[in-house]
């Protein structure tokens, strides 16, 4: 497809993502009782090395000073397999990742039993693989680390907490235990993702423009890498953000915990499940059709604004229209041009036999 094209296509997927307000993909919610997602720092109550291991799961590990080379990021990340039972505990056996002290402020409450957990990260295929048939877009995704900022002072309403990047989840139970559950990175999905959707925010509320990374250079990063990209994509902001990563994941804060400014703050979290938003399936096509090398018409002409020839050739005769039934002239018009158009749009008001 020729780049004035290619354009117009992203024009399309920017118009649409700024349109996005109700998503997780800007303001992630987790709810003490359930949801569609899952703070995995809070598996935890169930085996302290969980939210470790998820982590390097999706994100892979950084260079340590026992592989100084660094190893390909499908070296390092394995999936995490969890036993929910409270006498079993964390199936993979990867080095321990203790947690960090937890978010400052958060009303912690009684632990979430690990039936809980269960039946949430259930609830949660369930969900998705309902909204894959429905859209044919891909919903469970793991989003690390958040970012949050407001427009303005305590204002929620004009404020996110919002996943920077975005990992193709698969949640996958075991065949004999109910209690056992794999989750890894789906790389048949593709690459990590940047959050489009929160870049659009970015540039139309606070005007700070953030240029994402190649998603075939994600496919190979490692946790070190994403944060070396973190640090210096947000120079971008006046008082830029840093992440700490030398400790374990800390816990989501609900809304209301949180003090909203307009100085961001980076969250070493994560939060797995559902992010849908509005028009997914259209960005989902308009992606694809970016992707193309070429483009027939109709669509070529559309996306250029041209106006479609013509087809060649006038109506045919009476012997080839093979009309089973009486038709007027327009009726007729549009049986022969939906044989020999390579596009037809048909329009007409009620009753007249479209």
């Amino acid at each position: 497809m020729p780049g004035t094209h290619v354009k117009t296509i992203e024009r399309f997927i920017d118009r649409l993502n700024r349109a996005v307000s109700r998503s997780a993909l800007l303001k992630v919610s987790i709810r003490p009782t359930g949801g569609r997602l899952l703070d995995i720092s809070r598996l935890a109550d169930v085996d302290r090395d969980a939210p470790g291991n998820i982590l390097r799961a999706f994100v892979g590990r950084s260079k340590s000073a026992s592989d100084p080379a660094g190893r390909a990021s499908g070296e390092t990340r394995r999936a995490a397999t969890i036993d929910l039972d409270p006498l079993g505990g964390l199936v993979d056996s990867d080095e321990d990742d203790t947690t960090g002290d937890m978010f400052d402020g958060l009303d912690e409450g009684e632990p979430a039993s690990p039936s809980r957990h269960e039946k949430m990260l259930t609830s949660i295929r369930r969900a998705a693989e309902l909204a894959k048939r429905e859209t044919g877009v891909h919903a469970l995704w793991f989003g690390w680390p958040l970012l949050h900022v407001s427009t303005a002072e305590d204002d929620d309403a004009q404020s996110v907490l919002a996943p920077l990047f975005l990992f193709p989840a698969s949640i996958e139970p075991h065949a004999r235990r109910h209690s056992v559950m794999t989750v890894k990175r789906d790389d048949a999905i593709g690459p990590p993702r940047f959050n489009s959707v929160l870049a659009g925010w970015l540039e139309q509320k606070l005007g700070i423009s953030i240029v994402p990374p190649e998603e075939e250079a994600m496919a190979e990063w490692g946790l070190e890498q994403f944060v070396e990209w973190i640090e210096q994509s947000l120079k971008a902001f006046p008082s830029p953000p840093s992440i700490d990563c030398s400790g374990g994941l800390v816990r989501i804060p609900q809304s209301s915990k949180l003090q909203h400014s307009v100085v961001p703050r980076l969250l070493h979290a994560g939060a797995l499940g559902l992010y849908r938003w509005q028009n997914a399936s259209v960005l989902a096509d308009l992606n694809a059709i970016k992707a193309m090398s070429g483009c027939p018409d109709p669509l070529d002409s559309f996306i250029a604004g041209r106006t479609m020839a013509e087809p060649k050739g006038g109506a045919p005769g009476e012997e080839e229209r093979y009309l089973v039934t009486d038709a007027d002239f327009s009726q007729a018009e549009v049986v022969w041009k939906a044989r020999t158009a390579e596009g037809l749009v048909m329009h007409g008001p009620p009753g007249t036999g479209k």
